[in-house]
């Protein structure tokens, strides 16, 4: 065999060990992203405040239930959670790896969500009340077309959550149903009218229709749905949306219209194809005043330089420590993968919830595939009001 043959097969093995190691990089390893959004409306005493914005979880698990997620998100001390859709899996007919990540977060932030396509796949079209029951004993608020405010002295927030309905389809198993299209009047009569004595941020698992929500006028949109365009390339992109078509015009980060902001979140998983380039994120979003805006920037920046610069030592150590938390993530999955593998069921939900409560979760009936029986929306009549406490 000739020089270039071999320089050839060691190139074509090189490519495929690559390859291979992208594809796990994109399911399994936990990527922070840190996000300024400036608003001109923002009040003082919001200013610097910090979000993470959780989308897609889609029965993932990054650690036994969830710690090594949870652990990520409680380092970024931030003052809200707000997690914006599937969080379940309707082909997987399960939830509770949401509900390992809410136990595991505990009840020290705030948790504000709102439901996905697979969330109300899984309650035959609505949210359904079990999953609304367990959210709420974990401390979270569900808006499901419903706001909270938020207060910070004598300035807030709203925070509303829009629920995008699914598109009924006869003849086709509930798991398949796509989310309507949303007009501004839809918008309008689903939201009410939209308050303009205070910003107002909008949880939308959706980001197509940014347009409508901003007509709406939502000051700043939050948003998943697209996993990011599950494959990504350089200098393109996302390549693909979950109703699989070609090049979604938003699939991460910051997008601008007017003088709405959306940001979308690439999700921590999938469910209908694999991920490339595209590793699961925790996304960190950081309200701003304008003035303030490029300070944040850089801090942010300057978070991002991993080398110590005092010795090769201390690099070392760094590079070492993170392998070794590289590492036992991926010990932590295979141990999962084998545990789910042979019916052993290692989710805290799995071993100590009542096995009834576990199965009224969600109503999709897997083996005959008949259409669920609707559930009422459970209505809060009292509002849900947050302070946001003040930075030590």
């Amino acid at each position: 065999m000739s020089v270039l043959g071999i320089i050839i097969i060691i190139l074509v093995i090189f490519t495929f060990i690559m390859v291979g190691l992208e594809f796990l990089r994109s399911r399994y390893v936990l990527n922070v992203t840190h996000s300024v959004v400036s608003m001109d409306s923002l009040p003082k005493n919001f200013d610097g405040t910090k979000m993470v914005v959780i989308g897609d979880l889609h029965q993932m698990r990054f650690g036994d239930y969830n710690e090594l997620l949870a652990k990520k998100i409680k380092i970024e001390e931030p003052d809200y959670i707000f997690f914006v859709g599937d969080m379940g899996d309707s082909r997987k007919y399960n939830v509770d790896a949401f509900y390992d990540l809410l136990e595991t977060l505990g009840r020290d932030i705030p948790f504000i969500m709102v439901p996905g396509n697979h969330d109300l796949r899984l309650g035959g079209g609505k949210v359904h009340k079990n999953f609304l029951r367990e959210v709420s004993n974990a401390g979270a608020v569900l808006l499901d077309n419903a706001c909270a405010e938020m207060k910070a002295g004598d300035d807030k927030l709203y925070i509303y959550g829009f629920c995008q309905p699914l598109l009924p389809q006869k003849d086709v198993d509930i798991k398949y149903w796509r989310l309507s299209s949303v007009s501004d009047g839809y918008l309008s009569s689903t939201l009410g009218k939209c308050p303009d004595d205070a910003p107002v941020i909008l949880l939308a698992h959706d980001p197509t229709y940014f347009s409508s929500y901003s007509n709406w006028g939502a000051n700043l949109v939050l948003s998943g749905h697209i996993h990011g365009g599950m494959v990504r390339l350089p200098f393109v992109g996302g390549i693909f949306s979950p109703s699989r078509k070609l090049f979604p015009k938003y699939t991460s980060g910051l997008y601008e219209k007017g003088d709405s902001k959306l940001f979308v979140t690439r999700g921590l998983g999938s469910s209908i194809m694999t991920r490339f380039g595209n590793p699961p994120e925790i996304s960190v979003v950081t309200l701003a005043c304008p003035a303030s805006a490029a300070a944040y920037e850089a801090k942010n920046k300057k978070a991002k330089v991993e080398l110590p610069a005092e010795s090769f030592s201390d690099w070392f150590k760094a590079e070492f420590a993170s392998f070794k938390s590289l590492m036992q993530e991926r010990a932590n999955q295979v141990s999962d993968f084998f545990s789910e593998m042979f019916g052993k069921k290692k989710s805290r939900f799995s071993k100590e919830a009542d096995r009834r409560k576990k199965k009224n979760t969600y109503t999709v009936d897997k083996a005959s595939k008949r259409m669920p029986k609707e559930e009422k929306h459970i209505e809060e009549d009292k509002p849900y009001i947050y302070t946001k406490n003040k930075k030590k």
